[in-house]
């Protein structure tokens, strides 16, 4: 899921988009950067953004260009990982959720010696609203996911960010 380099990319490449990718960065800078000043505003190491609107609207790329962006402003490596979260399934019981928890180890790890942003693109797709007569199985994925989101340990240095265009099918816990 971890992309090598982070490409450096130019704030000119968010057009028209300006002041939702201000809002992403400074978001992203405090939590990374800044958690001093992220727990004045009572601010967790755990937080998350989501982003969400139509296809084809910029939100990867801004994810993208923000990350590069961190890595520029700081000259700490800024390490990207990019997971659809229907890329975690597995047909093997009690798998998928191994995965999720296997991505964010590897994700705290790296936290330790710089910094990690996941994107999860398409969150809908894991994080559906549970309780439906067939979605038991996901109903655990969920789970699993949002355990590692606001669990019990911190994920300091790593950020999370998901984007979805189908807000209407997400689970209220996300």
């Amino acid at each position: 899921y971890l992309l090598d380099e982070v490409p450096a990319l130019p704030l000119e490449s968010v057009g028209g988009q300006n002041a939702n990718f201000d809002n992403l960065l400074s978001v992203l800078t405090m939590i990374l950067v800044n958690p001093q000043l992220a727990s004045a505003y009572r601010l967790s190491g755990r937080n998350s953004i989501l982003l969400i609107g139509p296809p084809g609207c910029g939100k990867t790329l801004m994810a993208r260009v923000a990350v590069s962006e961190i890595a520029r402003l700081t000259g700490k490596k800024c390490r990207f990982a990019v997971v659809k979260p229907a890329e975690w399934e597995s047909p093997w019981v009690g798998q998928t959720q191994e995965n999720i928890r296997q991505c964010f180890q590897a994700l705290r790890e790296i936290g330790e010696d710089g910094y990690a942003v996941l994107f999860m693109d398409e969150i809908e797709s894991i994080g559906r609203i549970r309780g439906g007569a067939v979605s038991h199985h996901s109903d655990k994925f969920l789970g699993a996911l949002l355990a590692e989101l606001d669990g019990f340990s911190d994920r300091k240095n790593v950020a999370i960010i998901c984007a979805t265009n189908r807000k209407d099918l997400l689970d209220f816990a996300l």
